[in-house]
């Protein structure tokens, strides 16, 4: 396992329609974090060797007193390299820090069993989609089957009837209630 300090990343399209992105020390998490959600941008980790040579390329990011910050227009290779090989932080936790499954109260976690076990085909849920890496979003699927374990699903995109089936594990998506659209 790689013990590399984290390089925080900052970046996302701007309303230029254009890419942006800045790295951070580990050690700036705040101000990444506050840069990030100022600007309505995604805040990533870069933790291996290959990650962490392309977050190098980039800029350093700026924080002003005003709390607006700097993010440099970057290439657009280099922001779909990184989108695609970083890991998206995800919660307000700092990177590393969020509770293992063990970890939760025991109420919480029968819950969440709960609710996973009831998926089953016709179940909507939201998957993360990072396929296209620039845009990388939270998407609409149906549950078309559920595994004899019952921890992969095959599932389908809701609102793209055109693409086929694909298969993801029942813990990775958040279930979305009988009555959405």
């Amino acid at each position: 396992m790689n013990r590399l300090t984290p390089i925080l990343v900052v970046l996302g399209v701007g309303s230029d329609d254009k890419p942006h992105a800045a790295r951070f020390e580990f050690s700036e998490l705040d101000v990444a974090r506050r840069l990030a959600g100022l600007m309505g941008f995604r805040l990533a980790k870069a933790a291996t060797d290959r990650s962490q040579a392309l977050a190098k390329q980039l800029p350093e990011g700026k924080i002003f007193a005003s709390g607006k910050g700097l993010l440099p227009l970057v290439k657009a290779e280099l922001f779909e390299d990184l989108c695609a090989i970083v890991d998206f932080v995800v919660s307000n936790d700092p990177p590393g820090t969020t509770p293992a499954a063990g970890d939760l109260e025991p109420s919480l976690r029968q819950a969440i069993d709960l609710v996973w076990a009831g998926i089953k085909p016709g179940s909507q849920v939201l998957i993360f989609d990072d396929t296209y890496g620039t845009f990388p979003n939270w998407c609409a699927a149906i549950v078309t089957g559920v595994s004899k374990d019952n921890e992969t699903l095959t599932v389908r995109w809701r609102d793209y009837y055109g693409w086929g089936s694909f298969l993801v594990k029942r813990n990775a998506v958040a279930v979305l209630p009988p009555t959405s659209p």
